[in-house]
């Protein structure tokens, strides 16, 4: 008797051994919706200006944060930018000619990873276009940038 015994527990151990491969070979179970979307490789972030005056022709800022690639602004302005990274940080000093008004002025590419970062913005300096002789503006203190997808 005992050997029908001995045989019935082998058999229902090698059924529990070729379900559970079956299971590991089918993912564990997992269907495609409970993948997770990958984080694309670089992502851009669009520059909007601020600014309490029309006829703007020309903005020095500054934008700071993580792995910034590429700084590229609107058609119908002119850029010229410099880049630095300290610990980690890119900062792009951009100086952005043209005719200046509230809205997207330019965007930022930067790599996907870093997306929900901070990223901080400082005006510098502002100056009149032609109708205000390209004087420099003295209060800065309602001119933004801002960052946003």
């Amino acid at each position: 008797m005992r050997i029908p015994h001995t045989i019935r527990l082998g058999t229902g151990l090698a059924a529990m051994v070729g379900a559970m491969a079956a299971v590991v070979a089918c993912g564990g179970g997992e269907s495609p919706s409970e993948t997770k979307n990958p984080t694309p490789a670089e992502v851009t972030l669009a520059l909007t200006l601020t600014t309490p005056n029309a006829g703007d022709g020309g903005l020095l800022f500054t934008v700071t944060g993580p792995s910034i690639l590429a700084v590229t602004v609107r058609s119908g302005l002119e850029m010229t930018q410099r880049t630095t990274t300290d610990n980690g940080l890119t900062t792009s000093t951009v100086l952005v000619r043209g005719d200046l008004t509230t809205g997207p002025i330019g965007s930022i590419t930067i790599r996907g990873a870093d997306a929900r970062a901070a990223y901080t913005t400082n005006v510098q300096q502002v100056a009149a276009g032609t109708s205000g002789g390209y004087a420099q503006r003295a209060d800065l203190t309602e001119y933004r940038v801002a960052t946003g997808q």
